[in-house]
């Protein structure tokens, strides 16, 4: 049978305690875990960059250093996958632990939205479960869970919010002046209030801005989520940073090259506030990216078929880094498939927090430490499930179905030479489509388990 419930693989000191901690403010079941603590928990998250667009996943063009760096004082994740091939349903993912399907979030919002379209307010964010244990929240950047007060960041757990409500804007400062519908959602915002817009390029001044968030909290508990628009559209470089590029790149992938560049320095700027505040031993810092690149500007999504907007493999394999330096190992690559569901239930358990029934994710810690030792490992995930509107897809290990709406074709990824099997056309061998037919089964038995989307699919003539 395909289907199983995950329990978590214990290392040492990774054991769930027989009692849960106290709550402060809301319902948080499950059980407490015990072992090394991270008194802060920080998740970089980027927008449209690919699995190849790092130098520490292949990339020879040196334009990541703090990203690399990030990556070899940590463990990188070369089989990660976001929940979406596109932007807000994977982030309502990543932020509530749990596929976005179950409550309704399978599509980005429309920019001329009611208040039904964003966040549900039935969901519970990371950033509830950490404040409840008494964490600072702050994010900063790009929110694209919805426009209405119900589904704004500080409506959601978080103590602070400095960025933008919609999913892309300009990266220069909007003179003053501007009004209306679509400057509300794209002008940037201190908490629910709006502000004058005073910096040269919107990459660096949200990563002065989370420095400073990490060092007004140096102290205490925190939780920052800086949330970058880069290297999402519009194409804009920083007039400041002067980035060489050789000859040889397509001078359609310069600009985004180059966007990338000026956000591995602000990474650069949080991963040195932590430094700075001796902060970076007990923080879990996540760096990834909501989906994967768009092909039209060159975008490197590696050897990988498929681009942003499809489950393919180039839409939905994204960058994964993980450095905790008291409780993870160093320089360490994981290859079993992860989700970026996992990322709320990693940083509750590190946190010392119980982890809720309803999550979708795991936690990734006791998955990379017993990998370290001799003998079988249990993978994380037996399935990865995908839906989005006429879109599906399921991992099984190396064992890939997608439906692009046309049919359903099987890939066994570990088959670098293999092509695709149409299921409709083709007929594999009777072991394989018997396997086939149970991974198909088991979409089919998850998708039961989903609600309806909660709007219509958005597209470009809603702007």
């Amino acid at each position: 049978m395909w289907i199983m419930s995950l329990a978590v693989v214990a290392g040492v000191g990774w054991m769930p305690a027989t009692t849960s901690l106290p709550q402060d403010g809301g319902d948080d079941p499950g059980e407490a875990v015990v072992g090394p603590r991270a008194r802060a928990v920080v998740v970089l998250l980027m927008d449209d960059v690919s699995y190849g667009d790092l130098g520490c996943s292949g990339s020879p063009l040196g334009l990541t250093p703090h990203i690399d760096r990030l990556s070899a004082d940590g463990v990188r994740f070369s089989r990660a996958y976001a929940t979406a091939a596109t932007c807000s349903p994977s982030r309502a993912a990543i932020l509530t632990g749990r596929y976005q399907q179950r409550f309704g979030h399978e599509f980005n919002p429309q920019h001329k939205a009611d208040k039904g379209q964003g966040l549900s307010a039935s969901e519970v964010t990371l950033a509830r479960r950490l404040g409840w244990a008494g964490f600072a929240t702050g994010i900063i950047g790009k929110w694209h869970l919805g426009y209405s007060a119900a589904s704004h960041p500080i409506s959601h757990g978080f103590d602070e919010f400095y960025g933008f409500l919609s999913g892309a804007r300009s990266y220069h400062a909007y003179a003053g002046g501007r009004s209306g519908r679509q400057n509300d959602l794209n002008r940037l915002y201190n908490g629910r209030d709006p502000v004058e817009e005073e910096f040269a390029y919107l990459t660096t001044e949200l990563g002065e801005r989370a420095a400073d968030f990490i060092a007004r909290n140096s102290e205490d508990p925190f939780f920052l989520f800086l949330s970058f628009s880069a290297v999402h559209s519009p194409f804009q470089e920083d007039p400041e940073m002067t980035v060489d590029l050789p000859e040889t790149v397509d001078p359609e992938r310069a600009p985004a090259l180059r966007m990338l560049a000026s956000m591995d320095r602000a990474v650069g700027h949080v991963l040195g506030a932590l430094e700075e505040h001796s902060r970076t031993d007990d923080t879990l810092v996540v760096l990834m990216s909501d989906n994967g690149g768009r092909a039209r500007e060159g975008i490197a999504n590696w050897d990988l078929i498929g681009k942003k907007g499809e489950l393919l493999e180039g839409g939905v394999r994204v960058p994964l880094i993980l450095r905790w330096p008291e409780a993870l190992p160093q320089g360490v690559e994981y290859s079993e498939n992860v989700s970026t569901l996992d990322i709320v239930p990693t940083a509750l358990a590190a946190a010392g927090r119980p982890l809720p029934d309803e999550l979708d994710g795991v936690d990734l810690a006791p998955f990379v430490l017993t990998s370290l030792e001799a003998g079988d490992h249990q993978a994380p995930h037996p399935m990865l499930y995908w839906r989005q509107g006429e879109q599906w897809a399921l991992l099984a290990g190396d064992h890939k179905i997608v439906d692009r709406g046309r049919g359903p074709f099987y890939r066994n990824l570990a088959d670098r030479e293999g092509g695709f099997v149409v299921l409709s056309r083709d007929k594999p061998e009777a072991a394989l489509q018997k396997h086939i037919d149970e991974l198909i089964a088991a979409h089919e038995l998850w998708t039961q388990g989903l609600r309806n989307p909660r709007w219509r699919k958005y597209t470009l003539d809603d702007d």
